[in-house]
């Protein structure tokens, strides 16, 4: 978990139109915060003949490999030609899934911030095929933030932090500090996002669930509180392009991850802002 502000920004790469607003993003961030940001690139695996011979085998993919390590470096180049003085590193994953490649990587790197591109998917493709990021929620090994970027974004502005909470169960402190230490960079204030499923409560009640989940600091940085009855008004609510809205994903069952989701992954597919979510520390 990280305390602050992240050691570094990765940013991951599949050199597609997605992936490249992540990139210029992650980019802006990284030049903001003054942290290196890295290029992270998963080589997908490729198609081998059943009956290709070990030999074979290792030559596609020795092929695959250097294809790739030669795009991503031509990929860097480019970047650092538009972002001079940005401190700007590369590393490539080959041979392994994606989600074990990225769980490697925070392995390595426990103190990063990890940047995503959104791609835009049907309702079929969203339920059967799913995303690498909804992937690794479900998986729930990932320790680290997560930033998600809309395809449609446009250069990085905050006006305002918007917080889904479920004030029913109190979160770890030191998930906050990274939404304190963004509330600091970027000079705003937040909005409390709450879903009520239908049961609103009185000023008592919510007041005394405020104050037992949420640390001092942060409160007093509050603006507004939005009481919805349900999480489908989390993206009416939330309309401002220049918001980011964090959410703060909740360890599940296999049942439960795979046949009821959860709200990350509602707001992972139906918003277009920025998405911070910041998972359980352990």
């Amino acid at each position: 978990m990280i305390h602050g502000l992240p050691d570094k920004i990765v940013a991951l790469t599949d050199f597609s139109v997605s992936s490249e607003q992540a990139v210029e993003r992650a980019t802006e961030l990284a030049k903001l915060l003054k942290k290196p940001l890295e290029i992270f690139h998963v080589t997908p695996v490729p198609p081998i003949p059943s009956m290709a011979g070990s030999d074979m085998r290792s030559e596609i993919l020795e092929v695959v490999e250097r294809e790739a390590q030669e795009s991503l470096r031509n990929y860097v180049k480019g970047l650092e030609e538009r972002h001079p003085g940005t401190w700007i590193s590369s590393s490539l994953a080959s041979n392994v899934r994606f989600e074990e490649a990225v769980e490697q990587l925070v392995q390595r790197s426990p103190n990063c911030l990890l940047v995503f591109g959104k791609k835009k998917r049907s309702a079929l493709e969203r339920v059967f095929v799913g995303s690498s990021l909804t992937n690794l929620l479900r998986r729930g090994t990932i320790r680290t933030p997560m930033l998600l970027v809309s395809p449609d974004s446009g250069p990085l502005s905050v006006s305002k932090l918007m917080l889904t909470l479920d004030l029913n169960s109190k979160l770890e402190e030191d998930r906050f500090d990274l939404v304190e230490a963004l509330l600091a960079v970027f000079k705003v204030r937040w909005d409390l996002v709450y879903a009520t499923e239908g049961k609103q409560p009185d000023d008592a009640a919510l007041e005394k669930s405020l104050v037992e989940s949420l640390p001092a600091e942060l409160l007093a940085k509050m603006e507004n509180i939005y009481l919805l009855e349900s999480k489908e008004e989390v993206t009416i609510r939330a309309k401002a392009p220049d918001q980011l809205i964090v959410a703060f994903p909740k360890r599940k069952s296999i049942w439960d991850s795979m046949f009821k989701g959860s709200f990350s992954e509602f707001l992972a597919d139906n918003q277009d802002q920025l998405l911070l979510m910041i998972p359980e520390s352990n």
